[in-house]
C-alpha cells in the first residue's frame, strides 16, 4: 500500500472500471458549463440534457429560440473551443 494520495479526479481518470462514472460527469459538467459559456443566457436558457454529442435546450420564448437555432453553429464553435475538443455536434432546442 502507498502512501500517495490521490485526487477523486485521478482515480476515475485512471480506473477503467469507472469509465462509465466518468462519462457522466462529463455530462453534467457540459449542462453546467453551458451557463459559464454563455451567462447571459442563465435566465433565458435551461440547459435539460447532454447525451451523445448532442445539448438540448429548453427555451420557452419562441423568439429567442428561434435566434438561437439560427445561430446554432456559431454556438456549437464557442462550446468546443471552451472545452478544446468537439464535445457538441448538434442543439436540439425545445419549448419545454
Amino acid at each position: 500500500m502507498t502512501n500517495e494520495f490521490k485526487s477523486i479526479a485521478d482515480i476515475i481518470n485512471s480506473t477503467p472500471e469507472l469509465v462509465h462514472i466518468k462519462k457522466i460527469i462529463e455530462e453534467k459538467n457540459v449542462e453546467q458549463d453551458f451557463y459559464k459559456i454563455f451567462p447571459e443566457l442563465k435566465m433565458l436558457v435551461k440547459s435539460v440534457r447532454y447525451s451523445k454529442n448532442i445539448l438540448k435546450l429548453s427555451i420557452e420564448n419562441s423568439a429567442l429560440r428561434t435566434e438561437l437555432k439560427f445561430r446554432e453553429t456559431e454556438i456549437i464553435k464557442k462550446i468546443n473551443e471552451y472545452y478544446q475538443d468537439e464535445k457538441v455536434k448538434r442543439i436540439q432546442f425545445s419549448n419545454k
